[in-house]
């Protein structure tokens, strides 16, 4: 953000969350507390000009989605309303806030991503163990009770049966069952 800000543009831009707190900010100017009190508390959000100690000054809104859900804005502050500042001023507010758009949801990607694999290494650490418990025993009876326990630990369910199909493939037959 520092680096966009001093090199793009002699102006500042803020980012703010979904609750209106200034998370973070760069530029070469101050921002005056009641342009930061302004930002927190806007009537509403694609003015361009707008007074602040008798000083008019633009402003540009992006907003930073995530997943559809606004989590905030970035936000461009100029006091200086030629035109060229204003529009490099939108331009770099806009930049910023597709760079932080983009970057929090590969984040967010990156979370569920980690999340589900996760998952699936306990799935394979569960068949690792079943099959080396398994492997040794010939009992269908022992074999569904300890399949049954381990697989309910795993997905952490109350309740649970094995059933298996009889010979002539018509009917089920619980064997092993649990809180049922």
């Amino acid at each position: 953000l520092t680096a966009v800000a001093g090199v793009m543009l002699q102006e500042a831009l803020l980012v703010i969350d979904a609750n209106g707190n200034v998370v973070a900010r760069a530029g070469t100017i101050d921002v005056p507390d009641e342009v930061i009190n302004h930002l927190q508390h806007p009537d509403e959000k694609d003015r361009t000009t707008t007074q602040a100690s008798n000083r008019s000054y633009s402003e540009a809104w992006i907003p930073i989605n995530v997943q559809d859900r606004l989590v905030g804005h970035v936000v461009g502050i100029s006091f200086d309303s030629e035109q060229q500042v204003v529009e490099r001023l939108t331009s770099a507010t806009k930049l910023i806030g597709h760079v932080l758009t983009d970057q929090i949801n590969k984040e967010d990607e990156l979370n569920s991503l980690s999340t589900e694999l996760l998952d699936r290494y306990e799935e394979l650490t569960l068949l690792y163990d079943l099959s080396q418990e398994l492997g040794v025993l010939f009992d269908i009876q022992m074999i569904c009770d300890i399949a049954l326990e381990r697989a309910m630990e795993v997905v952490k369910a109350e309740k649970a049966y094995v059933a298996l199909m009889d010979d002539d493939g018509e009917h089920l037959t619980v064997v092993a069952a649990r809180n049922i």
